[in-house]
């Protein structure tokens, strides 16, 4: 990852606490893993995971490097469970994210949905529609994040919370100078192709 600027680390803690978010963005990161689990669905129930090179593919020891399968009407259920069970802990936010690394899933199921951004958010979509009424005031947490940095094609729900992982941009060919402001000219590629295009379609960045 990235050397950040000395104090970066403490600025986001006090950012949090003034925010009332603790002692850290109380975000949970990658989750997909946490989701569909491998060890309890891995043997069971294959076709929750991505599909690479024809086979369903999950890695039994590892929480990244690969995906779970977006369209299957099953994985959103875990995720909208999954979700939920945070959320009545006490959950402000509760992420819904990729996992680390590749391996998104290639059925035809999935690509239908578009790009993977758009089958990321159209998942987290899923999940804060399935929960607005229960739990209005509660966010779905989404990184931006790799393959998923690029802008969506679809509208993000007003109840899902984006948040852009400007360390993957070399994947998009951009470069972000983490010593400059955002809004500076050296920033200014990213900021009309990244940020621009989420703002464009989420509500919370």
């Amino acid at each position: 990852g990235p050397n950040f600027p000395d104090g970066t680390a403490k600025a986001m803690n006090d950012w949090a606490r003034r925010n009332r978010r603790s002692e850290s963005l109380g975000f949970g990161g990658h989750s997909y893993y946490r989701i569909v689990p491998t060890a309890r669905y891995g043997q069971t129930h294959p076709e929750y995971y991505g599909l690479n090179a024809g086979k369903r593919f999950f890695l039994p020891k590892s929480k990244h490097g690969w995906q779970i399968c977006t369209s299957n009407e099953d994985v959103v259920q875990l995720a909208i469970d999954y979700a939920r069970e945070l959320f009545e802990n006490g959950n402000e936010i509760v992420s819904v994210s990729p996992n680390d690394s590749g391996g998104f899933c290639q059925c035809e199921a999935c690509e239908n949905q578009g790009s993977v951004t758009d089958r990321a958010v159209i998942l987290a979509n899923r999940v804060a529609e399935a929960l607005a009424e229960e739990y209005p005031d509660r966010l779905v947490g989404l990184y931006g994040y790799m393959e998923a940095l690029a802008p969506p094609s679809v509208p993000v729900h007003e109840n899902v919370v984006v948040f852009l992982c400007r360390n993957e941009s070399r994947l998009h060919d951009l470069t972000f100078d983490w010593f400059e402001s955002m809004f500076s000219p050296a920033n200014a590629r990213w900021r009309e192709e990244v940020l621009d295009g989420w703002t464009a379609k989420a509500k919370h960045l």
